[in-house]
């Protein structure tokens, strides 16, 4: 087969996926779930909506809980979903928590003043030391 024949038989494929009519794509209806279909479906959207940023963890595990899904009997499972309840899974400190401050602590200050002082004079010293020998 010459290029001129591959090239016609190519266009030929091509023009005839253009010209076939488009189906329509498979519609399922969440209402036609049995319980534990419904769950896993809305366990996979809670987990897609996490990892598209839509929703922080503990947020898309209310959401999930609100829009029918089952609590698994996995105790493992309830841990996590119960630390994420409690914002253990969240990267950032949740409401209630203020963020710590650091306060001004004059004991504190002193003794790493203490310690730079000391350790200049212990440096100079040192390199005396090294040069008398």
């Amino acid at each position: 087969m010459s290029e001129q024949e591959k090239d016609d038989a190519g266009h030929t494929a091509i023009e005839e996926i253009r010209t076939k009519p488009k189906r329509l794509a498979r519609v399922i209806i969440p209402a036609s779930f049995d319980t534990e279909q419904r769950s896993n479906f809305v366990w996979g959207l809670a987990d897609a909506k996490m990892r598209h940023g839509e929703l922080k963890p503990k947020e898309a595990l209310i959401w999930a809980i609100r829009n029918g899904a089952d609590v698994p009997a996995d105790l493992e499972f309830r841990k996590w979903l119960a630390d994420g309840l409690e914002g253990k899974h969240d990267s950032e400190r949740g409401r209630g928590r203020p963020r710590k401050k650091q306060r001004w602590d004059p004991w504190a200050s002193s003794v790493e003043n203490h310690v730079l002082e000391n350790y200049r004079k212990w440096l100079v010293a040192f390199q005396l030391h090294i040069v008398d020998q």
